[in-house]
């Protein structure tokens, strides 16, 4: 098992930064998205007048998530797997954001090609593990978070791993003021992971 580091910088190098991808095996195959651009509606609009709000939906558009994980794994004669898995968030906005975040113990995972597709919940196939639900954490301006949890195998097959949600509840202003959403405004969700599970 290694770790990978990869750093990255803009060709104006006006952006930069890094995306870890933890307890990848050697040898293996794995896919890291490549971070997005800024989000043009909160870096080429006109500043908002004194005292207003940004758009709570444009602050969760800047947030960027990605799920980052073996693609196989194997029970190796155990009754499971516990499979490592990151969930990176970037926040691509000038301003600190809090969020929440919640990896649904049901749904979090579900076994492809299957029609209709087999939902597999903690009491099935599969469930989160780990640090699933953190609340009004905050995510500095242009910063990067790692959220890490495991998802608990236990069949062979093909998992699809998804139920991981992020949600923006608040942001801080210039002067430190901290500004709490009437409603959470919902990010994008994570593109799903399949995981081949052996015996």
């Amino acid at each position: 098992m290694a770790s990978v580091v990869i750093h990255w910088e803009s060709e104006d190098a006006r952006q930069r930064g890094q995306v870890y991808a933890a307890a990848i095996r050697v040898g293996s195959h794995f896919a890291v998205e490549a971070p997005s651009p800024p989000t043009t509606s909160l870096f080429s609009r006109p500043s908002p007048p004194a005292g207003a709000p940004p758009d709570p939906e444009a602050l969760a558009a800047a947030v960027s998530l990605a799920i980052v994980c073996d693609m196989s794994t194997s029970l190796n004669s155990l009754p499971l797997s516990l499979l490592p898995v990151a969930l990176h968030l970037r926040n691509r906005s000038n301003v600190d954001l809090a969020y929440n975040f919640l990896a649904r113990a049901e749904g979090s995972a579900r076994q492809a090609d299957v029609d209709p597709p087999i939902e597999l919940s903690s009491g099935g196939h599969a469930a989160w593990l780990g640090v699933t639900k953190v609340t009004a954490e905050w995510l500095p301006a242009g910063g990067h978070a790692e959220l890490n949890l495991h998802a608990a195998l236990v069949s062979t097959g093909t998992v699809v791993l998804e139920g991981l949600s992020v949600v923006v509840c608040g942001w801080r202003d210039a002067v430190g003021t901290t500004h709490w959403l009437s409603q959470p405004a919902c990010c994008a969700t994570p593109l799903p992971r399949r995981v081949a599970v052996t015996a």
